[in-house]
């Protein structure tokens, strides 16, 4: 995977489990996948929203209607491996300074 400076484990867990749908997940269902499975680090609830703001700012996830999440084009394209230099730079900025008001 390419080199993004601030993305988590939490967030590759996050992008990971949207690769595997075709549709939009609901918020709680992503969480809820992420604890009850032994491959992925156990998350706070807390942590999760931070996180999933975090991948909106950035353009790897895209939310719908403020409960649903699903891979963004970035997104994709990060997991593939497909992301030039300069979409990298611009992915890690974005992920390192966060949607305005929100914390790490």
């Amino acid at each position: 995977m390419p080199t993004i400076f601030a993305m988590k484990e939490t967030d590759d867990s996050i992008l990971d489990i949207l690769s595997q749908t075709a549709i939009p997940v609901q918020r709680g269902t992503i969480l809820w996948y992420i604890n009850a499975n032994e491959e992925f680090p156990d998350t706070a609830r807390t942590t999760f929203y931070r996180r999933t703001g975090r991948l909106v700012y950035a353009d790897l996830v895209t939310e719908i209607d403020e409960r649903f999440f699903e891979l963004a084009d970035y997104g994709e394209r990060y997991l593939s491996d497909e992301l030039s230099a300069a979409e990298e730079m611009e992915i890690s900025k974005r992920m390192g300074e966060g949607p305005p008001n929100v914390d790490s």
